[in-house]
């Protein structure tokens, strides 16, 4: 993965004057709205067993990463797409 550095010289022509941190902040945004938009970014998780009146389920994720969108459940052997 590249730095953050990397990018600044095909930023701060278009920014002028605009404060490096702001700029590395607007860089971190922009790559996690394209990982969410995109969902080049996926994880697959451990099972979760569920339990008879119960909806809601905390899913392990690795550190630093968020969810976006559940994109595919399975129960059973039977996949169920999100909707």
């Amino acid at each position: 993965m590249k730095k953050l550095e990397f990018f600044l010289p095909r930023i701060l022509p278009w920014c002028l004057g605009a404060p490096e941190p702001l700029v590395y902040q607007a860089l971190v945004d922009s790559a996690s709205q394209f990982c969410e938009e995109s969902t080049c970014v996926r994880y697959i998780t451990d099972p979760i067993t569920i339990i008879k009146d119960v909806a809601d389920y905390d899913i392990d994720l690795p550190v630093g990463m968020d969810l976006a969108r559940v994109m595919r459940v399975w129960y059973g052997p039977d996949p169920w797409a999100a909707p």
